[in-house]
């Protein structure tokens, strides 16, 4: 497995909830933090993902913290709802990159590619 993707895959965590009131959610994406340059890779992807979740307004990453701060509608969806979601795909994209196997460098627009198409299946 590519080095990088090795590094990022086992020092990643879960989903964490920091705050959350109606309408809006704050969680922490593990291995953001500890990998802004690989995040910030794959961050408009998800954020354009995540907008199209019904009710979600708004959705931003701060490669600093690692958080994602979600505003969404309270009267179309809930935390419960986009939690479930968040896990899940988050789960998935971490299979996603183990299944990668040894890509390279050189490679990296291909991998690019396979992880829009990917994150477009979410």
């Amino acid at each position: 497995m590519n080095p990088l993707i090795e590094a990022y895959v086992n020092h990643v965590g879960r989903i964490r909830v920091v705050h959350s009131l109606p309408g809006r959610l704050r969680v922490n994406v593990g291995g953001v933090k500890q990998y802004p340059e690989a995040a910030a890779k794959f961050a408009d992807l998800f954020r354009e993902r995540l907008l199209k979740l019904p009710g979600v307004t708004s959705a931003e990453l701060c490669l600093v913290t690692g958080n994602l701060l979600l505003r969404y509608d309270s009267e179309k969806t809930c935390e419960a709802v986009i939690r479930a979601w968040l896990e899940t795909s988050w789960q998935a994209f971490l299979r996603f990159l183990k299944g990668l196997g040894d890509v390279s460098g050189p490679d990296e627009p291909g991998v690019a590619a396979a992880v829009a198409r990917f994150v477009d299946t979410l």
